[in-house]
């Protein structure tokens, strides 16, 4: 009769597989950097990626620079924002994302034209 394996043998298998994981896929962005270098929407210059020193360090606002880094810098940000924003003026939010204004004017405009 064969003897099956542990639970803990399992459990070091899971582990390896999702270390396994996440080393090929941290090793993937490195290799094919996504991180957009400019504003699809926007004609504004995204954050760049702030410079160490100590005392940044030490006063904690490198940190909450490379937060801000990375969530303006975020891969495919801008795709996401215009679906968003399509899909809330679809189901009748006419103010999604600061969209008011230019779903005032579009509008405007086609009522004068027609």
């Amino acid at each position: 009769m064969k003897k099956l394996p542990s639970a803990a043998s399992h459990r070091v298998i899971k582990l390896t597989v999702s270390a396994a994981i996440i080393l090929i896929l941290s090793a993937i962005c490195f290799i094919f950097p996504l991180r957009p270098t400019a504003a699809e929407i926007k004609d504004n210059k995204l954050t760049e990626f702030p410079e160490f020193t100590v005392s940044a360090l030490t006063s904690g606002d490198w940190f909450s620079d490379i937060s801000l880094w990375f969530s303006d810098t975020v891969p495919f940000r801008d795709t996401v924002k215009k679906i968003r924003s399509g899909l809330s003026i679809a189901f009748g939010d006419r103010e999604a994302n600061g969209l008011n204004e230019s779903v005032t004017e579009n509008t405007s405009e086609i009522t004068e034209a027609g």
